[in-house]
C-alpha cells in the first residue's frame, strides 16, 4: 500500500498535468537540425512521468529496481544544463553528432550479437561514417567547424554546471542497482543476528527493504524534477503554476529528513530517536 506522502506528491504533480501536456508539443524538424528544445522537453516530460509512475505504484516491493531511472534523469539534467550554455549552432551540432554516434554503436552491437546468436533474424544495418559525413559537410558549408567537438564526461559537465555533489550522490545511490556492489548484495540478507558470534542466518531478497527504496525513489525523482525546473526554466519559459507548486514542495523538503544512501539499519546501528533528530536539526539550522 502506498504511503500518505505519495498521494500528496501525486496531487501536487497532477495539479499541473495540463501545463506539462502543452509543453510536450514540439514542431517538426529535420535529422540535421534537431532543436535543443525537443531534447529539453523530452527530458522534462520523462522526469515528470517518472514521478507520476512512482506515486501511482500499488505494489511497492519491486522498488529497488526503479533506482536506475534516477541515474538517467540526473544525467539528462546535467548534460542538458551544459548543452544550453553553448551557442545555438554548437548545441545542434553536439545533439546531431551524439545521436548519430549512439545509433552507430547500438546498431553495430546489435548486428554483432544477432549475427552470432540468431542468424536467421533480419535487423537494422549498422550506420557508417558516410552517414555523419553528410551532416558534417552541411555544417562546414554554413561556416561552422565543430568536427572535433564532443560532450565532456558527465562528471566534468556536472562540475561545470554546479551539480557535482548531486551527481556524486545519485551516482553512488544508483550504482547499487546497475553495478556489481557487494555491500548492496549482502544488505539484502535479513535474518537472525547473533551479535556475540557476529553471524547472521540470512534470507536474501530485494523486498526486505522495499519501503526505504520506495521512499528514496519518490523523493529523489521529485528532487531531480525540481532541479530540472530551475535549470530548464529560462529555456522553456515554464508556466508560473509549475514553479509555484514546486516552490511549496521545496520549502517542505527543507524541514524534513531525506532518504539516505546508507541507512542505520543497513549497518545494524540503532537510529537516533525523533527528539534527537529534532534537536539536531534546530542546532544545525541556527549555525550560519
Amino acid at each position: 500500500m502506498r504511503p500518505e506522502f505519495a498521494f500528496e506528491i501525486e496531487n501536487i504533480f497532477k495539479s499541473f498535468e495540463s501545463e506539462i501536456d502543452i509543453l510536450r508539443q514540439c514542431p517538426p524538424s529535420k535529422h540535421t537540425d534537431i532543436p535543443s528544445r525537443a531534447i529539453v522537453i523530452s527530458a522534462y516530460a520523462k522526469a515528470y512521468d517518472f514521478v507520476r509512475y512512482m506515486c501511482q505504484m500499488t505494489d511497492l516491493k519491486p522498488s529497488f529496481f526503479q533506482l536506475p531511472m534516477l541515474r538517467g534523469i540526473c544525467e539528462d539534467l546535467i548534460a542538458i544544463s551544459y548543452l544550453i550554455t553553448q551557442s545555438k549552432a554548437k548545441q545542434n551540432y553536439l545533439i546531431v553528432t551524439k545521436r548519430h554516434e549512439e545509433l552507430k554503436l547500438s546498431t553495430k552491437a546489435q548486428a554483432g550479437f544477432f549475427s552470432k546468436y540468431n542468424k536467421g533474424q533480419i535487423v537494422a544495418p549498422p550506420l557508417n561514417h558516410g552517414d555523419i559525413q553528410i551532416i558534417l559537410d552541411e555544417y562546414r558549408r554554413a561556416g561552422h567547424d565543430f568536427e572535433n567537438a564532443k560532450l565532456p564526461k558527465v562528471y566534468t559537465m556536472a562540475k561545470r554546471v554546479g551539480l557535482k555533489d548531486l551527481y556524486s550522490f545519485i551516482y553512488h545511490s544508483t550504482s547499487k542497482a546497475v553495478h556489481f556492489d557487494i555491500f548492496t548484495l549482502l544488505s539484502m540478507g535479513w535474518g537472525k543476528l547473533d551479535k556475540k558470534e557476529r553471524t547472521i542466518e540470512a534470507n536474501y531478497s530485494h523486498e526486505h527493504d522495499y519501503k526505504h527504496y520506495y521512499s528514496f525513489g519518490v523523493f529523489y525523482s521529485t528532487y531531480l524534477f525540481i532541479y530540472e525546473t530551475i535549470k530548464f526554466e529560462p529555456f522553456l519559459d515554464l508556466p508560473p503554476k509549475i514553479k509555484k507548486q514546486l516552490s511549496t514542495l521545496e520549502e517542505v523538503y527543507k524541514q524534513i529528513d531525506w532518504p539516505e544512501l546508507v541507512t542505520f539499519s543497513q549497518l545494524n546501528i540503532k537510529p537516533p530517536n525523533t527528539l534527537t533528530k529534532a534537536i539536531f536539526r534546530v542546532i544545525k539550522n541556527e549555525i550560519p
